[in-house]
């Protein structure tokens, strides 16, 4: 895809793509036809880099947040471990809390 030279100098622009599993180029020419397609396509493939740098930053970005959630949320489990269990509380089979039972002898 893109520029070619024929015997002469002559350039000319064309373009490659697939259609029902075949690849065929197409023909722009040197001119203006050529001229405008070689700057579309430059625009498309800059807008898509644009759009694959954007989404990379999200992912990043994303990762970072899921990270500082997970811990804040590990704490946060934590200290309602500790806060339950200082008020007399115990966690029945690793499931429900329940208050303790006290024997009164």
């Amino acid at each position: 895809m893109g520029w070619d030279v024929r015997k002469g100098g002559h350039r000319y622009f064309t373009r490659s793509r697939r259609v029902g599993g075949r690849v065929v180029r197409e023909y722009y020419g040197g001119g203006l036809a050529g001229k405008m397609m070689a700057l579309e396509v430059e625009r498309a493939r800059m807008e898509e880099a644009e759009c694959e740098r954007v989404w990379t930053e999200w992912l990043v970005r994303s990762s970072t947040a899921e990270q500082h959630y997970q811990s804040f949320a590990s704490r946060t489990r934590l200290l309602v471990r500790a806060a339950l269990l200082a008020a007399g509380f115990h966690q029945h089979d690793r499931g429900e809390w329940r208050r303790k039972h006290v024997s009164e002898h």
